[in-house]
């Protein structure tokens, strides 16, 4: 009698680890004067081993009003953040004129990589004339 055996190896492709961090953000100011320039900030760190290729900012505005913070704004934003290698950080900044509406406002921010939220962040800032 002959007798054959086969003899199959197959690899499982490593899983992709796919982590990141925000590490910094923020503003220039906590108060700004009407028509002042603000700038804003985050910095995204790839803390797993494979590469980011996809950055989404969720932002909103909300305005004190007697007490309570009403929504003003909110958007989304796809930053031009294109890779981030592992172990690498990159920043994103953006600037934008303050318009005329003293008062206090509450920004909410909320990030994404690769379609998972790896942030929830507030900030609170006053707009004095």
């Amino acid at each position: 009698m002959f007798y054959e055996i086969s003899l199959i190896l197959s690899a499982t492709p490593p899983l992709r680890t796919l982590k990141a961090e925000v590490v910094d953000w923020g503003s220039n100011k906590d108060q700004y004067n009407v028509g002042d320039k603000a700038t804003a900030w985050i910095s995204i760190k790839n803390t797993g081993d494979s590469e980011i290729n996809s950055v989404e900012v969720r932002g909103g505005i909300e305005k004190d009003f007697l007490g309570k913070f009403i929504k003003l704004i909110s958007d989304r934003l796809t930053v031009p953040i294109y890779r981030i290698r592992p172990g690498d950080t990159e920043r994103y900044q953006y600037s934008g004129q303050i318009p005329n509406f003293p008062g206090r406002y509450r920004v909410k921010v909320k990030v994404l990589v690769e379609g998972e939220e790896i942030a929830d962040v507030q900030k609170d800032i006053t707009i004095v004339r």
